[in-house]
């Protein structure tokens, strides 16, 4: 049930501040945009924190000592929305084919960031390469 071991993200301390994303392609064969990648979902934005809040969430619902159902524990650390959110995010992404894309940061990223960052991506092998190396597989 550890969300973040199996989305694969890395947790970094010098990098607290993490978003993923949701990429999808303009399919349609009538659109100007067709074949361009374009933001579908999030930035979904949480914390080293909320992932040791997570853990410690996971710790506490398998204790032998005290015995605590999962949703106790994800109230009990304040983690409870940001599984659910996570969770149907994923459940978003498989369903309309969308790539997921893990990024962490020092500091918080401009609301509009990600927008301009797969813009630029259409464009720029390099930056897409940057978007290619984030995919959460």
């Amino acid at each position: 049930m550890d969300i973040i071991s199996t989305l694969g993200l890395k947790v970094d301390p010098n990098r607290p501040i993490h978003y993923l994303i949701g990429v999808a392609v303009h399919a349609h064969p009538r659109s100007k945009k067709r074949g361009q990648l374009y933001l579908r979902y999030g930035p979904i934005v949480f914390t080293n924190d909320d992932v040791a809040n997570l853990k410690l969430a996971i710790e506490t619902h398998k204790g032998e000592l005290i015995k605590t159902s999962m949703s106790d524990a994800l109230s009990i650390f304040d983690v409870s929305s940001m599984v659910h959110t996570i969770g149907m995010f994923n459940i978003s992404c498989v369903s309309n084919t969308c790539t997921k894309h893990h990024f962490s940061s020092h500091e918080p990223y401009d609301d509009d960031f990600f927008e301009q960052f797969i813009d630029l991506a259409n464009k720029s092998k390099g930056v897409l390469k940057q978007l290619q190396d984030a995919e959460i597989k």
